[in-house]
């Protein structure tokens, strides 16, 4: 169910008491979506505290919740820490993203129960080391777990986070772009992901990229098998440099999506954006002639029958 979006809004009381009305069949949902819009303000803002607790009521009770979208809700109804905590333990995907001081311990302690949650979204939350401290004990216990994001979070070093993800061996996505990382902190950080046999996707954009973080991420066996990678070089100064990499790349037969940003950053080489191409087609080719499509996956071992 998606109530981010609703053109009428001309008839705020109806519309309010409909949404009342519906929350009572919200426990058979498998799906919420809660966003930014004026029916989430109007329901959530301040001085509607009656939903807001009735919100924090039903929540427990939805059973068969297994994605909850919530982006953006604290800046329309400030603290929600009592939703947080009400979570419901069961859910696979979790959007919490451009939500400002979400880390408690009361919703470290539930998360630390979600042990089938499979997608995270923590980005623009406020995030600083000391949070990721205190979220790395629950992530640990959520063995489910392959996509990660993290990113706009400002990280003064890369300790915390690098521990936080050195025990998420099974992750597939792992996006912590424009988290103010040096050079030195994303060698740190590609150093702590050596097991991390799973991973197809890592974002790293406008962080700081260089000699050292170049030379850990060449030297990463992983970075071959990424299919989707995110670097960039938001200015012509001498701190980013990202060629020895790009070069690492250019080998590669799995990489194939650059992210990318709106910003004028420049480009990165033609070589880079080439081989890129070469093997999306290659990719494409292969899914056009492969029977079960399904399980085409990474790369192909061709041998004698």
């Amino acid at each position: 169910m998606d109530v981010q979006h609703n053109f009428i809004w001309s008839k705020r009381d109806s519309v309010y008491n409909s949404i009342i009305e519906a929350s009572a069949t919200w426990v058979q949902l498998s799906s919420l979506k809660l966003g930014l819009s004026p029916v989430i303000g109007m329901l959530f803002g301040a001085g509607n505290t009656p939903f807001y607790q009735h919100f924090e009521t039903i929540l427990p009770k939805m059973t068969a919740l297994t994605e909850l979208h919530m982006k953006g809700l604290s800046s329309q109804c400030g603290s929600i820490s009592g939703v947080l905590a009400a979570l419901p333990i069961q859910l696979e995907v979790l959007d919490l993203s451009l939500n400002d001081s979400i880390i408690s311990p009361s919703f470290c302690e539930v998360l630390s129960r979600m042990t089938a949650l499979r997608e995270l979204d923590i980005s623009y939350c406020t995030l600083n080391d000391q949070r990721v401290i205190l979220l790395t004990p629950c992530l640990a216990n959520c063995h489910a777990l392959t996509s990660l994001r993290m990113n706009f979070n400002c990280l003064a070093s890369a300790v915390a986070v690098s521990a936080l993800v050195r025990g998420l061996t099974q992750l597939q996505l792992l996006h912590l772009g424009f988290c103010h990382l040096e050079d030195h902190h994303v060698a740190e950080l590609v150093r702590s992901l050596y097991h991390h046999h799973h991973l197809t996707s890592l974002n790293l954009l406008h962080n700081i990229l260089a000699d050292e973080s170049g030379r850990a991420l060449a030297g990463w066996p992983q970075l071959l098998c990424l299919e989707e990678v995110g670097l960039d070089k938001p200015d012509h100064t001498a701190k980013y440099d990202t060629s020895v990499v790009e070069e690492a790349l250019q080998q590669s037969l799995c990489f194939r999506r650059i992210l990318t940003t709106p910003s004028n950053e420049v480009p990165l080489q033609k070589a880079t954006r080439e081989a890129c191409h070469r093997n999306t087609v290659r990719h494409a080719t292969l899914l056009s002639i492969c029977v079960d499509p399904e399980r085409l996956s990474g790369s192909i071992l061709v041998c004698r029958k």
